[in-house]
């Protein structure tokens, strides 16, 4: 019997990452397939592995070629496929793919009978999953039976392997896979999605597409490769010849549109490569672009913005420097442009050979570039109107001057011909700029409020139900623009409340893609009361007459998978124009939907709530809204669902609005619900709320940031149904001292104490309608904003503001600030001042500090000012904090005398004669750093650049040692003075006051008596950059096994690298200390007693104390070969073991005086080679230096 599924594998040179591959298909909860793997003449292992896997799954076969491409492989594979099976779909060999995809995807097409299902795709490498951008705006909703024609956006879904087709099709469309070329996906995927009747496209991920890290880039990666660029192109031509080809004069049009996305989003992907890019490439790009623009057609082009206009010109005319400069220009800029000439607009670019007349007029025209551009701040309802505040600017002029420009608020009807225009005033709003990602331009005065009178939405005197849009007009400087309004980012800006006109009409706000709606909906159904009785549920409510409600059923929609439940209503007696009715229904039903979903759900693990919408079905199949009215809303439902499961699998139900204020139940992580929310100035918030459960239960409220992943736990004490508790506006889980939270978003959650986080969903710290109104809620603590928020309609966020003004870290601000105040400040005479500047996420510590302390100790007359990144260095009294890009801060950079750093200089400094720079820099290199860094995975060219600029720019150069003097002069091209001074921060280890130094930072730290400190110092790794930026922390110690062997002789200081992000698991439970905000290493190594490190130049500074030092190089050979590399023979000369395993590693703690012993030799060689320097005198040796060059 033929199986329903046929996988084709293509295979080549991939044995890192096959067995995963084919073991990701071998797990598949759809069993009924075949796997047809093609060896495309594999130079590795790959087949040996696919052979063996063939013999142990009956499943699979192997199928053998000479190379040919992949194309081919994937065409060698369709022809060696059952020739019955229904259905057919690809994978690549080092991809996976979730359990449940196949599944999901055959279920789907056997639901829907469309032609193919197509899915949402997950990019992976070590840090672990994320969304791939490509895939991000076609997939955002699952939508089924639709169309290219309904999605635009899915002439984007070119990759063959998120797919299952139905084979009939597939076979029909007769359409195989271009050989020869890279890119060969499109030519068949795009096509697909024209022919298909009709495709179901799955929001949920159901593909793991792999990044390469190390090994052999794969085709997407290779970014400046010309045969990456030649096949793309030709791709690209081979789409448009098919659809060239069609008869049909629906393809005419789809050929427009593909033109369109190709000149918008397929062509520029080459734009930034185009800069790294040798003249091999740039040859290649002006070639076979040039072509393909041809082919495409003048008339298209013109109807581009600026920007592109002119990049397709310049290629077309073979202007690649200018190109080149323009890609650069924009990128600096943020893509803005200098707008010039005041009735008709026209960008001025400042590279173009010739001035704006070396190029056609059209070209520069800037009519359909000057969109408006807004965002909203908050909204409310006074006497009556709807309030609305926020900016509009037109993009590419802004609005500098309050006159710039008037500007009328547009409500057009959605399906009908009305049009309403309502006057805005406009206001100061520094905000606007601050939002602006371009910064050639102020915003200022883009700053608006406006109120919209609903009476203005009758019609003749009458409501009529239907959806407006909001428009901004503007007329100003370039003539008229306009564009949407766009919701804002949190509470009534992004969640607009509603307001009740009549008793059974209201106003809702609401927001698709972002842009603002109203709608006037006359209700028709509300729900009255929701009650639970045992195991079941009742809704009662009341229906306006008018439509029969004679069987009509409660239905109930599982909004994750859009499966339905239908109850009968029960239907009482009429009381004047309302019809009562009830409905009940088990809670077990909608359990069950859950379930089954989370069972085909590759995501359903990670979400925390499920969500039920509620409609009337009439019998006649047209269905009424259930409206939740607030002016007498039900009493609110918060069931436990299985009181009795173990708390990490507790359930509630819990009833809400909607965020379009309609019936909505939830089926989520059992939690405590925050009904009131309250400000307590400087101190933070305070919350209250209930917990669905009687008795005395234990929870914290966390907070996490976001991006650095820090958190700060705080308890609730939960009894009998009730909890109030503090949220604290500052760190406290912190030991960096007295500073304020660290600027961004803090995402809020409840979490049971004791459970483990990995057991848990986080669930967000929900709350109910009664606080919407209240929040945002602000309080100023330790000099910053920090605000309350709510986020997802109705969960609980904490936004940190950074400690610059609006007017003052805004990009066109900043711009200013490099260009034109700091040259200023560069001509005012230089200050007796010392700025310190260790960059961003800075603290007091280091070399810096050690050079400030000794400047203080000889009492000169010098100012000592300290450049504080978000005001998270806490300093002593003798230095001031200036904020770091503040305006004070450029103007000291420019004036300073002396400027102390142990970090990369802003890329604009220049120094003057008579300035004195000391780069102490930050530490021994132990690993390859700058010129000698060439590992073509992670070679950064842009920051060679910048480091070939800032270099000449050092007056001195500090070593830490003799031997880094040679080294850091190559890495770093350096042509001043090297100080062989040794490391002033290392000063502190040598102290005469050392020990009562350490007794005091023991007790900072509250570590117990008699215990062995180990510091654990890992650094960070190139391959575990996480997308959002920052590199994820990867402990490899068994952190419980570590406990249960040493915790009774030993605790564990674990020090992640700044750059590193990620909570330590167990932290604080009296065995393992997480020092990641402790200010200063050196502190930390001053109580060691062990350290334990991997590539860290930590190593060197703790030499000196001849204490033990043990490396933990889990992944000795990867960092080496492929990631960083050694700028000594580290295996060699290592004054300590190399353990490569947890289990080695421990051992190794559980001895480590006899390992110390066995040790000894090599670790004097190494303190003689390396620490030869230090003495606890390099801070008086670098000041002398540092004086001695004025």
């Amino acid at each position: 019997m033929a199986p329903r599924l046929s996988i084709v594998v293509p295979i080549y040179n991939v044995e890192r990452y096959l067995v995963e591959c084919l073991d990701s298909i071998a797990a598949q909860t759809f069993t009924d397939f075949e796997c047809v793997m093609v060896d495309d003449g594999s130079k590795d292992g790959s087949a040996a592995l696919a052979e063996a896997y063939a013999a142990q799954d009956s499943r699979f076969r192997l199928v053998r070629q000479v190379n040919k491409g992949l194309g081919a492989a994937r065409n060698t594979g369709i022809r060696h496929i059952d020739p019955d099976s229904e259905f057919l779909c690809f994978v690549d060999s080092d991809d996976s793919m979730p359990p449940s995809a196949y599944e999901l995807m055959i279920n789907t097409l056997d639901e829907t009978g469309s032609d193919f299902c197509t899915g949402n795709v997950l990019r992976f490498r070590a840090v672990g999953y994320y969304q791939s951008g490509g895939h991000l705006k076609p997939f955002k909703e699952t939508r089924l039976k639709t169309h290219i024609t309904e999605i635009p956006a899915l002439v984007t879904d070119r990759t063959a392997w998120n797919k299952v087709y139905r084979r009939s099709f597939f076979d029909a469309a007769g359409l195989l896979y271009p050989e020869g070329i890279l890119y060969e996906d499109a030519p068949v995927s795009v096509p697909h999605h024209y022919l298909a009747k009709s495709v179901d496209v799955l929001s949920e991920p159901i593909y793991h597409w792999r990044e390469r890290e190390v090994g052999e880039m794969s085709i997407t990666q290779m970014r400046t490769n010309p045969r990456g660029l030649i096949d793309r192109v030709a791709s690209v031509e081979l789409v448009r010849a098919w659809l060239t080809k069609q008869t049909e004069p629906r393809f005419a049009e789809y050929l427009r549109s593909y033109d369109e996305n190709t000149l918008v989003e397929e062509i520029p992907m080459f734009f930034s490569s185009l800069v790294e890019g040798d003249k091999e490439y740039r040859d290649a790009y002006l070639q076979h672009v040039g072509r393909l623009l041809r082919s495409i057609g003048a008339e298209h082009v013109a109807r581009l913005r600026a920007p592109l206009r002119l990049k397709y010109h310049l290629t077309l005319s073979g202007r690649m420097d200018e190109l080149v400069e323009q890609i650069t220009y924009e990128r600096e800029s943020g893509g803005g442009v200098q707008a010039r000439g005041l009735l008709r607009p026209y960008a001025d670019y400042p590279f173009l050979r010739g001035g704006r007349k070396s190029v056609p007029a059209g070209v520069l025209k800037l009519d359909n570039s000057l969109v408006i551009r807004s965002r909203l701040y908050r909204s409310t309802w006074e006497d009556g109107k709807l309030r609305l505040t926020g900016h509009a600017y037109p993009e590419q002029l802004g609005a500098a001057g309050k006159h710039d420009m008037v500007r009328t608020l547009v409500l057009r009807e959605a399906k009908g011909r009305r049009v309403i225009a309502v006057p805005m005033r406009t206001t100061y709003s520094p905000e606007a700029t601050a939002s602006c990602h371009h910064d050639l331009y102020s915003c200022d005065w883009s700053g608006f409020t406006v109120a919209i009178d609903p009476k203005k939405l009758k019609h003749r005197g009458q409501w009529k139900d239907g959806n407006w849009r909001l428009l901004v007009a503007g007329a100003g400087k370039g003539g008229v623009y306009k564009g949407r309004i766009s919701a804002g980012w949190s509470d009534s800006a992004l969640y607009l409340p509603s307001h009740w006109v009549e008793p059974d009409v209201r106003i809702v706000p609401w927001i698709r893609d972002n842009f603002v709606y109203l709608r006037v909906e006359t209700v028709k159904a509300r729900v009255t009361g929701l009650a639970a009785h045992g195991d079941r549920l009742e809704v009662s409510g009341a229906a306006r007459s008018g439509p029969s409600f004679a069987g009509a059923r409660l239905r109930l929609t599982h909004t994750e998978s859009d499966r339905h439940l239908t109850f009968p209503l029960e239907l009482g007696a009429p009381v004047g124009s309302l019809q009562p009715f009830t409905a009940a229904f088990p809670v077990a039903e909608l359990t069950a939907v859950r379930e089954a979903w989370a069972e085909l759900d590759p995501v359903a693990a990670e979400r925390s709530r499920d969500h039920w919408d509620g409609v009337l079905l009439l019998a006649d199949g047209s269905t009424v809204q259930l409206a939740w009215d607030d002016r007498n809303a039900p009493e609110r439902l918060h069931l436990a669902l299985n009181p009795q499961a173990p708390v990490a699998e507790r359930r509630a139900l819990y009833s809400k609005p909607s965020p379009h204020g309609h019936l909505q139940f939830t089926d989520q992580v059992l939690q405590p619900l925050v009904d009131e929310v309250s400000s307590r100035g400087a101190d933070g918030f305070l919350l209250s709320g209930s917990f669905p459960l009687p008795g005395a239960h234990r929870w914290e409220l966390v907070v996490r940031h976001e991006w650095r992943e820090e958190e700060h736990a705080y308890p609730v004490e939960i009894s009998d149904g009730r909890f109030r508790t503090a949220l604290p506006a500052v760190p406290t889980a912190s030991f960096a001292g007295r500073v304020p939270l660290s600027r961004g978003t803090w995402n809020v959650v409840f979490r049971p104490v004791g459970v483990p986080v990995p057991e848990l969903p986080d669930a967000a710290a929900l709350v109910t309608p009664d606080c919407f109104d209240v929040l945002p809620v602000e309080v100023e603590s330790r000099g910053k904003r920090i605000l309350l928020e709510r986020r997802d309609h109705d969960a609980l966020s904490l936004e940190s503001h950074s400690v610059l003004l609006p007017e003052e870290g805004a990009r066109y601000r900043q711009r200013q600030l490099q260009s034109v105040d700091y040259p200023a400040a560069r001509r005012l005479p230089v200050r007796d001042t010392v700025l310190y500047h260790t960059g961003k996420y800075g603290t007091y510590s280091g070399s810096p500090r050690a050079v400030h302390e000794e400047l203080v100790r000889r009492g000169l007359p010098l100012e000592h000012l300290w450049g504080n990144d978000d005001m998270q260095a806490e300093l002593p009294q003798s230095a001031t904090a200036l904020r770091y890009r503040s305006p004070e801060w450029y103007e000291a950079l420019a004036t300073a005398k002396y400027v102390v750093a142990s970090t990369h200089l802003p890329d604009f400094f220049v120094r003057r004669p008579d300035q004195v720079v000391v780069q102490t820099w930050h530490g021994t290199p132990l690993k390859q750093i700058g010129f000698d860094f060439e590992k073509v995975w992670f070679t950064d060219s842009k920051y060679l650049r910048s480091l070939a600029r800032e270099v000449p720019n050092w007056s001195l150069l500090v070593a830490g040692n003799r031997w880094s003097a040679p080294v850091l002069r190559r890495a770093f091209d350096f042509k001043g003075e090297i100080l062989e001074s040794g490391s002033p921060r290392n000063d502190l280890l040598f102290a005469t006051d050392r020990e009562k130094t350490a007794e005091q930072v023991r007790e900072r730290l509250g570590l117990p008596e008699g215990k062995k400190v180990v510091l654990y110092a890992p650094t960070w790794r190139e391959d575990r950059r996480r997308p959002q930026d920052g590199y994820q922390i990867d402990l490899r110690i068994d952190l419980a096994a570590a406990k249960a062997a040493l915790g009774d002789d030993q605790v564990l200081l674990v020090r992640r690298h700044h750059l590193m992000c990620g909570q330590i698991p167990g932290a604080g439970n009296g065995y393992i200390w997480d020092v990641g905000t402790y200010p200063d290493m050196a502190e930390l190594l001053l109580i060691a007693d062990v350290l334990v490190t991997d590539y860290s130049a930590s190593a060197f500074d703790f030499a000196s104390t001849g204490k033990p030092i043990v490396f933990f190089t889990y992944d000795l050979e990867h960092y080496r070969d492929n990631l960083r590399g050694f700028s000594l023979n580290f295996e060699a000369e290592a004054p300590g073991p190399m353990p490569a395993t947890s289990e080695e590693l421990l051992s190794v703690l559980g001895r480590v005086d006899e390992v110390a012993a066995e040790y000894a030799d090599r670790a004097a060689a190494f303190r003689e080679a390396y620490c030869d320097l230090d003495d606890g005198k390099a801070s008086i040796r670098v000041v002398d230096a540092m004086l001695r060059k004025e």
